[in-house]
């Protein structure tokens, strides 16, 4: 049993156990615990990011991101400048969509 791989056919075939197939089913139901992924709980794939991002014009999309990293910087008390503080306001994005 020098190969790994060789190993396991050998454990599948002598005792007719997938030994890989019982270690994906374990690590899956243990990140899902770990995660809170319950299947009442809705997500995005990433069809529907990309389906989203397309209805965004290249500057919303700059716009979105800046704005992203000033409140993560924010929230993490990171310095952020003068400049750019504005982004972090709740009603920024209205007063910049009428200026454009």
């Amino acid at each position: 049993m020098t190969e790994p791989s060789a190993g396991l056919e050998q454990e599948e075939t002598e005792h007719d156990i997938d030994l890989i197939h019982e270690c994906v089913v374990k690590m899956a139901k243990e990140i899902s615990d770990f995660m809170d992924i319950t299947p009442d709980k809705q997500r995005m794939d990433s069809l529907m990011v990309a389906a989203n991002i397309r209805n965004l014009s290249l500057l919303e999309l700059f716009y979105t991101c800046v704005a992203n990293l000033c409140k993560i910087m924010d929230e993490r008390g990171t310095k952020i400048p003068d400049e750019q503080y504005h982004y972090i306001k709740k009603d920024d994005y209205n007063k910049w969509a009428a200026c454009i």
